[in-house]
């Protein structure tokens, strides 16, 4: 399980993000929270399939995470879920994601990232 600013990815090769769902209106969330910030209702655990589209992206200069040099991170809207914050697998950080893109997010040196673009065998 690889967890980064409380987002959970399992490890195993579905890679499902572990976050929650209300059932009164429907919000998802990633991480899981105990209580609807939109109702207030009680939200219940569920896992979401690591596949979405790019919402925005952006190009950070300085180390991150373990990295030395620039970084690339995206917003990523899963299918049927929530929005969350990934790391490019790139380590170059060429800014290659554009807002539209269909990604994968998986696990890469510990760190929720986009693994793989649409049109990939594993997407």
């Amino acid at each position: 399980m690889t967890s980064l600013y409380g987002v959970k990815i399992s490890d195993d090769d579905d890679g499902e993000v572990l976050g929650s769902s209300c059932g009164g209106c429907g919000f998802h969330s990633a991480p899981a929270s105990a209580a609807c910030p939109v109702c207030g209702r009680r939200m219940d655990a569920r896992s979401f399939r690591p596949v979405g589209t790019v919402w925005a992206r952006t190009l950070v200069s300085f180390a991150v995470h373990g990295t030395t040099g620039p970084s690339e991170f995206a917003y990523i809207d899963l299918d049927a879920g929530p929005r969350l914050l990934a790391r490019s697998s790139r380590p170059e950080g060429t800014g290659e994601l554009s807002p539209g893109d269909r990604v994968r997010v998986g696990v890469v040196d510990g760190v929720p990232s986009v693994t793989a673009r649409e049109g990939a065998n594993n997407v």
